[in-house]
């Protein structure tokens, strides 16, 4: 007894219809995933360019405050017309332009936010922040551990 075997003309060719669509699923999965990633990365790096900046400016403050022996919570003696320490601090060198403009608010946050101070003309008290983020609450632009700056 002989067996039907299909002739060349007989076999199906291609991929099926269900075989597209299965991996079309998957491709769609994988762009979504990867999308969902990108943001998230996006997100972190914006809080540490954040975070990194107020660490700067708190370390700008903390060294001209060091070196002008004023003590916590003080003011500052007048410099260049004005008690404004961002201003004293661009002034004398600690920091460059692009920190002066994010102490005084012309340049944000790079997620979005705003930076504000609570007291230009005086010195944090231990444990406290210079400036701080608007999204510090919302966004996360709050460092864990500030105590040691």
């Amino acid at each position: 007894m002989k067996s039907f075997q299909p002739s060349a003309a007989t076999k199906p060719r291609g991929i099926t219809l269900v075989e597209l669509t299965v991996v079309l699923c998957v491709l769609v999965t994988l762009l979504a995933v990867t999308f969902i990633a990108a943001s998230v990365w996006r997100r972190g790096s914006e809080r540490a360019q954040c975070i990194m900046t107020l660490y700067h400016v708190q370390l700008a403050v903390r060294s001209y405050q060091n070196l002008s022996g004023a003590e916590p919570g003080a003011h500052p003696a007048v410099a260049y017309g004005t008690y404004d320490i961002g201003r004293h601090l661009l002034e004398k060198g600690y920091i460059g332009s692009d920190l002066y403009s994010a102490i005084t608010g012309q340049r944000s946050c790079q997620g979005g936010g705003t930076y504000e101070r609570t007291a230009a003309d005086m010195f944090p008290k231990i444990g406290e922040l210079y400036m701080e983020c608007s999204l510090a609450t919302n966004g996360n632009h709050l460092p864990d551990a500030h105590n040691a700056w």
